[in-house]
C-alpha cells in the first residue's frame, strides 16, 4: 500500500467502493466553481458549488464563530446558527434528499478541512424554524482523503500475529534549557529548522493514561530523548496495532509538502539532531496499526 503514490480510479471502481447504506462525498474546490461527486451503488451524480472564495469565505466565518464568541452569547449563537444554515445548504443542500440515513465517507478539498464537517446542520430533518441536529448525530460520517486512498485501506491485508499492542511516543525534548538535559554547555550539532517547540509535560500523563487502559506489558512508552525520529520510523512503531503520538505538529498550507510531525531534536547529552518527520516520510512508513491517534491542539477546527 503506497500513499505516496496512489493509483488513480476508474469511475466503476470509485462506485465499487460503495455499498447499499454508503454514500461517498468527494469535494473539488476551484476557482471559478466547485464540485460535488455524489457516489453510491447505483452511480455517480455530480453536483456545482460555489467557487473556492466563497466557500472558504464562510467557512472561515464559521470558525471564527467558534473561537471568538461575541460578548453576548444570545447573538452569537444566532449569527453561528445562520452561518452554518447557509454553509449546510451550501456544501450538502444538493445531496440532502438523496443520502436519505447513509453512512457517510467524506473527502473534503481546501479549506473545508478545517471546517467541523460533522457539526453541520442536517437539512433533512426537521426544518428552518426549529434547529436541526448535526449530521455527525444523524450520520455515521468517515472522512478520507480521497477515494484512491479509501481503496488502499480497503486493501489492506491480514496483520501478522506477535505485532506490539499499543506504542505512545509523548513529551519530545526540544528545549535546551530543557532539565532533562544533562550538559546543556556541550550544546552542538546540526539544526533541522525546526527546534522552536516549548515542551509538552502534559503529554507524558496524557501517555500513563492511555497505558492504563491497556494489560499491563501490553503497552510501550516511547518518553522524552526516546520519543524520536528513529523511534516513529522504525519498525516497532510501525508494528504496533495502535500507534499513539502525543507532539507538535507543522500544517504547511501553502507547501503541504512541508509539514510533519515534530519530535526529540536533541540527544540526553545536549547535542542537537534531526527531529522533525515530514510528511513525505509520513507517507512512506508502512504502517499496519488498526488505530492512528495524532494527540494535538487546535483540532476541533477541522
Amino acid at each position: 500500500m503506497d500513499v505516496a503514490h496512489p493509483v488513480l480510479l476508474k469511475a466503476s471502481q470509485i462506485v465499487g467502493l460503495t455499498k447499499p447504506g454508503v454514500s461517498l462525498l468527494e469535494y473539488m474546490l476551484g476557482e471559478e466553481k466547485s464540485f460535488l461527486w455524489l457516489v453510491r451503488p447505483d452511480g455517480i451524480t455530480p453536483f456545482e458549488l460555489p467557487r473556492r472564495k466563497e466557500i472558504e469565505l464562510l467557512v472561515l466565518s464559521v470558525r471564527r464563530l467558534l473561537t471568538e464568541p461575541s460578548a453576548s452569547q444570545a447573538v452569537s449563537a444566532a449569527e453561528l446558527s445562520k452561518a452554518t444554515d447557509l454553509l449546510s445548504n451550501m456544501l450538502l443542500g444538493p445531496v440532502a434528499s438523496r443520502i436519505g440515513n447513509d453512512r457517510l465517507i467524506v473527502c473534503l478539498d481546501g479549506g473545508i478541512n478545517y471546517l467541523t464537517f460533522e457539526a453541520l446542520p442536517d437539512l433533512a430533518v426537521g426544518s428552518g424554524r426549529t434547529r436541526r441536529p448535526p449530521i455527525g448525530v444523524t450520520h455515521a460520517i468517515v472522512r478520507v482523503q480521497s477515494a484512491s486512498v479509501l481503496s488502499m485501506m480497503m486493501e489492506k491485508p491480514s496483520q501478522p500475529v506477535g505485532r506490539i499492542p499499543v506504542m505512545i511516543l509523548a513529551d519530545p525534548v526540544f528545549e535546551s534549557n530543557d532539565p532533562r538535559i544533562r550538559n546543556v554547555s556541550g550544546l552542538s550539532g546540526p539544526s533541522d529548522n525546526h527546534n522552536s517547540f516549548g515542551r509538552l509535560p502534559q503529554s507524558s500523563l496524557e501517555a500513563s493514561d492511555v497505558a492504563r487502559l491497556f494489560p499491563a506489558g501490553s503497552t510501550r512508552t516511547a518518553i522524552g530523548f526516546d520519543a524520536s525520529r528513529a523511534t516513529l520510523l522504525g519498525e516497532t512503531a510501525s508494528s504496533a496495532q495502535i500507534l499513539h503520538i502525543a507532539t507538535h505538529a507543522v500544517v504547511n498550507e501553502v507547501r503541504p509538502d512541508w509539514s510533519g510531525i515534530a519530535l526529540s531534536s536533541l540527544t540526553p547529552a545536549g547535542r542537537r539532531r534531526a527531529g522533525f518527520v515530514t510528511l513525505r516520510e509520513v507517507a512512506g512508513m508502512n504502517v499496519r496499526a488498526d488505530l492512528v491517534v495524532l494527540s494535538a491542539c487546535s483540532t476541533a477546527i477541522g
